[in-house]
């Protein structure tokens, strides 16, 4: 009984496996059957963009379409693609795609070929060195063009414009079509040259002369050598050495250039060979002091009627000074008491001195009525409309009415020269005085002495007769002053003598300028003694308590 229920029990379960089978067989054969019932239903899509351009000549490459039903079936490869492209002709066209009733198109531009590219042009101001700025010019070409970027990042619209470069480097510059594509072009800039050059220098200078050698360099290393003597060009070469055939001063400089323009003046040390050895002293007179240092020497000898100082000094122009009273102008003093101030003031005390008495001096009712209290500041100071102390202009009253003076100095290159006042005296304007009085001071005349009448001129005896004081002739007391060569002087001093015999004198020993200075109650002569804290008198006018505006004196 037990194994009948069993195999009825499987035999029921191949029954309804039976069933599921039918049922499937059934449910395919129904299916299938619908199908071949329902018309298919095509669609196209297309792969890539709708809208595709190419330039002409250019070949067109379909991007590619997918073809379905309704039914996700694949029927690409029933698709019909009709192409109408001519990519010799610029236009519109259409590809299109068609499956039975599907269709659609992709629209295809044949354009005519578009140049993208842009060309830079840049081309600079100046291609030689220069220190100055470089002016660049920069053009850009090409059909896209759309902005132009500058080296220093503005953007400007425009396809030609300029850029101004400061200092040398590499630059970019760049030119951006309407694609936003970048083109790019480089200049280098390295003919700036704004640094000067540097050096130094040394003169040696001899009575026949002057010979200059420079040391300097430039970051471009090609300079050219401008020698000058004080503000006169001598030569102008690449050579840094220089040898003139004249004495020069003793301002010797050298502006360096170099090819860029940059321009530096360096002043030259100075190796002094050109000085004149002293002169020899005469015979027959009482010595009465003679001192002797490296750059002064002093020799006093009393004559019969008169002193003679020779003073050789190394460099005239700065040895030969003015001591003016502390209250110029307003007041005067003894001689006594200008020595006392100048050795205290000076602190001359560890130097040797020779010192006189070298211009007369205002005094009331100098000047004509209109004119006096115009020039009351000047009451108390040298004669002459020119008043130069220590290279400082003290006083210019070119249109005061006194009568002629003259003027005398010694000049930078150590001459001494006179200066004739003619423009106060006769009809003349007050151009004309001031055009003189320009003279003087351009001269760089260091001081100013008056009184100073010329007796010589190179070497030979001037026509000019002055009163102050009284004739060539006349037994007065007198000051002159001649210059041998650029180191030696004369001083010729007398209480009782003639200004004809200090001109023989000065002839005889080959002078070749000589002028009067004061004279009269005026004369004095000082020296001191290196050490020495004290002047001493030599000889001293007739009214030993003159008071005066200045003295002149040479030290070392």
């Amino acid at each position: 009984m037990k194994n009948e229920r069993k195999k009825n029990k499987f035999d029921l379960n191949i029954v309804i496996l039976l069933l599921i089978i039918i049922i499937a067989i059934v449910i395919v054969f129904l299916i299938t059957k619908k199908e071949d019932e329902v018309k298919p239903i095509y669609s196209i899509k297309i792969i890539g963009e709708t809208y595709i351009s190419i330039n002409v000549g250019e070949d067109y490459n379909e991007p590619g379409f997918i073809a379905q039903d309704q039914f996700n079936n694949d029927y690409t490869d029933k698709v019909n693609v009709t192409n109408e492209i001519n990519n010799n002709i610029p236009g519109m066209y259409k590809v299109i795609y068609q499956l039975e009733n599907a269709i659609t198109y992709r629209i295809v531009e044949v354009k005519q070929n578009i140049n993208k590219e842009l060309i830079i042009d840049i081309i600079k101001n100046e291609e030689n060195v220069t220190n100055q700025d470089v002016l660049i010019n920069i053009k850009v070409s090409g059909e896209t063009f759309s902005s132009l970027v500058l080296p220093d990042g503005n953007i400007v619209n425009n396809k030609e414009t300029e850029f101004t470069i400061k200092e040398n480097g590499t630059y970019l510059v760049k030119a951006i079509n309407s694609f936003n594509e970048e083109f790019v072009k480089e200049i280098i800039v390295n003919n700036i040259d704004k640094e000067k050059p540097t050096g130094t220098c040394e003169a040696t200078i001899t009575n026949s002369n002057t010979t200059v050698s420079v040391s300097a360099s430039d970051n471009n290393n090609k300079i050219t050598y401008n020698y000058y003597d004080n503000e006169t060009l001598l030569n102008s070469s690449e050579e840094n050495n220089y040898t003139s055939t004249n004495k020069t001063s003793k301002i010797i400089s050298v502006i360096l250039k170099d090819n860029a323009g940059n321009e530096e003046k360096i002043n030259c040390s100075i190796t002094d060979n050109s000085y004149y050895e002293p002169v020899p002293y005469s015979t027959g007179g009482k010595v009465i002091y003679n001192g002797s240092s490296d750059t002064l020497k002093v020799h006093i000898e009393s004559k019969s009627s008169y002193y003679l100082t020779y003073i050789w000094a190394k460099n005239p122009y700065m040895q030969l000074n003015k001591f003016a009273s502390p209250e110029y102008g307003k007041k005067l003093y003894t001689s006594s008491a200008l020595i006392s101030m100048l050795n205290e003031q000076k602190n001359l005390t560890q130097k040797m001195v020779v010192a006189f008495n070298a211009s007369g001096f205002y005094l009331k009712g100098r000047f004509d009525s209109a004119s006096v209290e115009k020039y009351a500041p000047y009451d108390k100071t040298s004669v002459g409309t020119i008043v130069i102390n220590d290279g400082q202009l003290v006083r210019n009253a070119y249109e005061h009415a006194d009568k002629t003076w003259y003027i005398t100095g010694v000049t930078k290159d150590n001459k001494m020269v006179y200066f004739e006042d003619t423009a106060l005296g006769g009809n003349v304007t007050v151009e004309s005085k001031k055009a003189w009085a320009d003279t003087v001071i351009n001269s760089g005349i260091r001081n100013t002495f008056t009184f100073a009448a010329p007796l010589i001129n190179n070497g030979v005896r001037t026509n000019i007769t002055t009163s102050m004081p009284k004739g060539n002739d006349a037994k007065k007391g007198l000051q002159l002053i001649c210059q041998i060569n650029d180191n030696n002087f004369v001083l010729f001093t007398s209480n009782n003598s003639t200004r004809n015999i200090g001109i023989d004198v000065f002839l005889q020993l080959g002078c070749q300028t000589a002028v009067n200075l004061d004279g009269g109650g005026s004369v004095r002569l000082y020296y001191k003694e290196k050490g020495s804290s004290s002047f001493k008198s030599v000889i001293i006018g007739s009214d030993g308590g003159r008071q005066f505006p200045e003295i002149g004196y040479f030290t070392e």
